[in-house]
């Protein structure tokens, strides 16, 4: 029987339990709760997911009442990490940014960091680029009372190794879509070489269109060859808009760590980062 609160919970046959301190986790908030899955390196496979939301709750308070219940929860894992999905980021070149410099140059490009939040740095190694973001310390607090070794990861970080990852399967330009309720990431990969990387806030399908037909603009893209791809929440009016003007649209495919046995998680555009995450260099 299900523990209350639990929407989806899918084990491999291979997940075992008195083995956690081989496996990796990674978690997100989602509305009302979490969800999180366990992904074993030596096998390049998922073997874990779980997704729990208790209306009513916050998602803060729903993590910590599972962690101090839930076996898996309990349990040593080699990593743990957070996937954050909602803060403002900067992208600055390795070569010019030390770790130590992440305040300064918050600084000069956002005019000052409040008193509430506090900087996070991801190395994304493969790129030569740092991942600069803040997060409100409350929330901070909250998460590692919960999960006392984890690890936080800004959303873009993942979704741009996972983009310059899928450009090099082609020898084409590509453009890569994450979208979010009234927003999207955005990337634009050339011959693996990172274009830019960015987020729009966007009200309507105008708004939309415009941001995304301006960079195909700006880089040259061929609006018949080129390849977007697309995940996250996923909007049929959105897509059908896109499909209007680009010839080469295509939903994520699900990455290969996912066996058969994950075939009953719904829409898994929807966690394209969270289940991308352990393949990440950071």
């Amino acid at each position: 029987m299900q523990q209350k609160g639990v929407l989806t919970e899918i084990a491999d046959k291979a997940f075992d339990l008195s083995n956690t301190i081989e496996y990796t986790m990674s978690i997100r908030f989602i509305p009302n709760g979490f969800c999180f899955i366990v992904y074993d390196r030596k096998r390049d496979g998922l073997l874990y997911f779980m997704e729990v939301s208790e209306p009513g709750k916050t998602s803060e308070e729903v993590l910590s009442a599972y962690a101090q219940t839930h076996s898996l929860l309990k349990s040593p894992f080699s990593q743990v990490l957070f996937l954050e999905e909602d803060s403002d980021y900067e992208l600055v070149p390795m070569d010019i940014f030390q770790e130590s410099d992440a305040l300064a140059v918050w600084k000069l490009m956002r005019g000052g960091l409040k008193e509430s939040l506090q900087l996070q740095v991801d190395s994304l190694k493969v790129l030569d680029v740092n991942t600069i973001y803040a997060l409100q310390t409350d929330f901070v607090q909250a998460v590692r009372a919960s999960l006392p070794n984890v690890r936080f990861v800004n959303r873009q970080s993942v979704f741009i190794q996972f983009s310059v990852m899928e450009n090099r399967k082609h020898s084409d330009a590509n453009l890569f879509l994450n979208l979010h309720r009234g927003s999207v990431d955005l990337v634009v990969v050339v011959n693996g070489k990172l274009q830019i990387a960015n987020t729009y806030p966007f009200r309507n399908e105008d708004e939309f269109l415009y941001f995304v037909l301006g960079v195909y603009d700006l880089f040259g893209l061929d609006q018949y060859k080129s390849v977007t791809t697309v995940g996250g929440v996923l909007d049929e009016g959105l897509l059908s808009a896109l499909r209007r003007y680009l010839k080469n649209v295509r939903i994520a495919a699900k990455p290969a760590s996912l066996s058969e046995a994950f075939e009953k998680v719904e829409n898994p555009e929807r966690y394209l980062n969270l289940f991308n995450i352990p393949l990440c260099v950071l």
